[in-house]
């Protein structure tokens, strides 16, 4: 029951994950949708299961969640000058700049001055080593749609 179950993702007793291909990756059932839907991926890019597989354990594969949970620090916004703060932590392994970029905010590098340390919003799309990210933003206007 698809109402059932989106209530149960709200809820976080169920969490929707995406694979990251590779030999040994978990798949969903055969014949299940989101199987059905994975295969199709893997056919737009023109791919195989057996084209990841040959990579062995330099490519085991995982699945990861599709959502991951956010949550702030205090102050979660800050402003410096000409620069925007925000504080919030991610998970181990979640990116901090897909998720600013997907708060509709352009990540302008500035290098002028003293920035966060190594695997803390150094630009660099590095998975977060720990719980906790930081990005240093340059202004450039409102947020997208």
């Amino acid at each position: 029951d698809p109402a059932a179950d989106q209530l149960r993702v709200e809820a976080g007793e169920v969490v929707p994950t995406g694979p990251m291909p590779g030999g040994r990756e978990v798949e969903p059932p055969p014949g299940s949708a989101a199987r059905m839907m994975e295969e199709r991926a893997m056919a737009d890019l023109d791919a195989a299961p057996a084209d990841f597989a040959r990579a062995g354990r330099d490519l085991p594969g995982a699945r990861r969640p599709v959502v991951v949970p956010v949550t702030g620090g205090e102050p979660t916004v800050a402003v410096d000058g000409a620069r925007l703060i925000l504080r919030f932590s991610l998970p181990a392994g979640s990116y901090a700049t897909v998720l600013v970029e997907e708060l509709g905010v352009e990540i302008v590098r500035d290098r002028s001055g003293p920035g966060p340390g190594p695997g803390q919003g150094d630009g660099d799309r590095e998975p977060s080593g720990d719980s906790e990210s930081s990005e240093s933003l340059a202004p450039v206007g409102p947020p997208g749609p």
